[in-house]
């Protein structure tokens, strides 16, 4: 029990710590506010390069599956391997896969006999495009096996 002014009340724990307040102070709402927007700039900062890695890996991947469908082409039609149509577009040999943008170009850049293995040449499809104004390229190599005439 406590006494105030000669009486004898009962007061809860919350009724001690209560006081008559009904809203929020202006102070503490900016600061409320500025919390909540320095949270709000953190996340935003991580998003912006998380977006620019996505689209890269985006084109990398597809132009991954570009040089393996000029690849798979030329496995699945290997009389068109000549070591004379090196440095051709997929186009220029006649190949069906076409480029999946128009910023993307792909071209078999090599296709070299192997000396020590008749019949077995060694083909690079190269893919280049430009990302962000930086020219990108890949290489895929693979060994495809043709049929001596």
């Amino acid at each position: 029990m406590i006494s105030i002014g000669g009486y004898f009340s009962e007061f809860t724990i919350v009724e001690l710590f209560r006081n008559n307040q009904k809203g929020l102070t202006l102070v503490e709402i900016l600061a409320a506010l500025l919390l909540l927007s320095w949270l709000a700039f953190s996340i935003t900062a991580i998003f912006g390069p998380a977006a620019t890695w996505i689209a890269k890996a985006r084109l990398e991947t597809t132009a991954v599956s570009f040089a393996a469908s000029m690849l798979e082409e030329l496995r699945a039609e290997p009389e068109k391997i000549s070591p004379l149509d090196s440095a051709k577009t997929a186009g220029e040999m006649g190949l069906d896969c076409e480029s999946p943008s128009a910023a993307m170009c792909g071209q078999i850049a090599r296709m070299q006999p192997q000396p020590s293995l008749p019949g077995l040449y060694e083909v690079t499809a190269t893919v280049e495009w430009y990302q962000a104004g930086q020219p990108q390229s890949l290489q895929m190599v693979t060994l495809i096996r043709k049929e001596p005439r």
